[in-house]
């Protein structure tokens, strides 16, 4: 049951990412519909595109519903149809023979599409934009918001820096790197900030990068993404009496989550056998087990 959860998460996560793919850096529903159309349309021309287990295996490696692909195919020959009774028909000869003319294209296909929802091709926000932008900077408590997401529900009397790792883990959902990522913790406070680092604007000619239109990094898009799916993100905690603990034996003092180990200083330094800088292995002995059950921390 876990199992087949997890692979219907994974399915809407990939295809959600596929769709960024499809718009282009557009960030339109309808230009991601019109490259899926016209890439299954070129499919379909060549011999690859004939054989039907070829076609469905394409459709599925690019999360295309192919009866909806098919119906709409009838809608352009239906209008294709209905305009050449008014002769309108498309030049069989014309070959675009410059790129300069892909600008007119996208200017009239804006035209097209805001005609046709107008006027509901945009909405107003009644929050004037000064008072947005300090709303957002005041809960991500100054990070930036086009590269910063943020978990709450963290308790203070956790020691934070040992869950930096599972922390990351989290997205692996969304093939967001590790090494890509910096959590930072708010003193005294419940919320983690997840700050996506080496982000590129604008995208680049790399066919597997994503692009996306404005300033925000694509991986708050798959963040926000894996938020919209309402799961309970879970990571196992250390018991708080651990914390106790090293504070009565010394060993350090905790201070809004943070954890500050004590200055001990050694007596007679130069007696402590350390080994040697070229040594390889080194033998111990297991003294003394104690196991305790873990407890789980919830981030929303």
């Amino acid at each position: 049951m876990c199992d087949c959860a997890h692979v219907k998460r994974q399915n809407q996560i990939s295809a959600f990412v596929q769709k960024l793919k499809w718009a282009d850096g557009s960030g339109s529903d309808l230009i991601a519909i019109l490259n899926a159309y016209k890439e299954w349309s070129s499919l379909i021309e060549t011999n690859e595109g004939r054989n039907e287990q070829d076609e469905q295996s394409w459709a599925g490696r690019n999360f295309v519903n192919l009866r909806s692909i098919r119906e709409m195919h009838l809608l352009v020959i239906n209008m294709k149809e209905r305009l050449a009774a008014f002769g309108i028909k498309k030049n069989p000869t014309y070959r675009i023979i410059s790129s300069s003319l892909d600008w007119e294209k996208a200017v009239t296909l804006k035209i097209i599409i805001s005609g046709a929802l107008y006027p509901n091709y945009f909405t107003r926000s009644r929050i004037t934009r000064p008072e947005k932008e300090r709303s957002i900077y005041h809960t991500l408590c100054g990070h930036d918001p086009c590269d910063t997401v943020m978990f709450s529900n963290f308790e203070v009397r956790h020691i934070s820096e040992l869950y930096t790792g599972r922390i990351k883990e989290l997205f692996k959902d969304v093939d967001i790197e590790p090494e890509k990522i910096g959590v930072h913790f708010q003193s005294g406070s419940e919320k983690v900030f997840i700050v996506f680092e080496d982000r590129i604007i604008g995208g680049n000619d790399n066919d597997d990068q994503i692009k996306v239109p404005g300033l925000v990094d694509v991986n708050v898009y798959k963040a926000l993404r894996l938020r919209s799916l309402s799961i309970c993100h879970q990571i196992n905690v250390m018991n708080s009496k651990e914390g106790e603990y090293a504070e009565k034996y010394g060993l350090g003092t905790m201070c809004d989550g943070m954890f500050k180990p004590s200055d001990r200083h050694i007596q007679n330094v130069e007696l402590v056998v350390l080994p040697s800088v070229f040594q390889k292995n080194i033998t111990g002995y297991i003294t003394h087990i104690q196991l305790k059950k873990a407890r789980t921390s919830r981030l929303t």
